[in-house]
């Protein structure tokens, strides 16, 4: 894998298994606990609701215990697959255009790029 970036926000626990090495660039926010493996390099702050066990680098603050609440998802329309399924292999980049997909799959350091032109957002319903 790569490195990455963006923000990991879980309402339960965020568990970083054993890395290689590449970093993620982002915060990580949990309502509960976080775990870090060796070899996993977070630039960025890291905030649990509970502990925080790190065995790997954190380049920014830890905060146990934090007041950290959970986030509550809109409900969304049931959304329905498409009939065609997009592989990516190793090693390759693919732009895939907007539609409707059974399964996107794809193999390691693999990239997908996502075209935003004639995208249509689902409903919400406001609950």
């Amino acid at each position: 894998m790569g490195d990455s970036f963006g923000e990991v926000y879980s309402n339960t626990k965020v568990r970083f298994l054993k890395g290689n090495g590449k970093t993620l660039t982002g915060n990580v926010i949990s309502v509960g606990d976080v775990e870090i493996a060796d070899k996993n390099i977070i630039d960025g702050n890291v905030t649990a609701g509970g502990e925080v066990e790190n065995d790997g680098t954190v380049n920014g603050v830890i905060t146990e215990n934090a007041g950290v609440g959970p986030i509550i998802l809109p409900t969304v329309a049931d959304i329905i697959p498409g009939n065609n399924d997009v592989t990516v292999p190793a090693n390759r980049v693919r732009a895939l255009a907007p539609g409707r997909y059974r399964h996107l799959r794809g193999s390691r350091e693999r990239q997908l790029n996502f075209k935003r032109r004639g995208l249509q957002p689902c409903p919400v319903d406001p609950g």
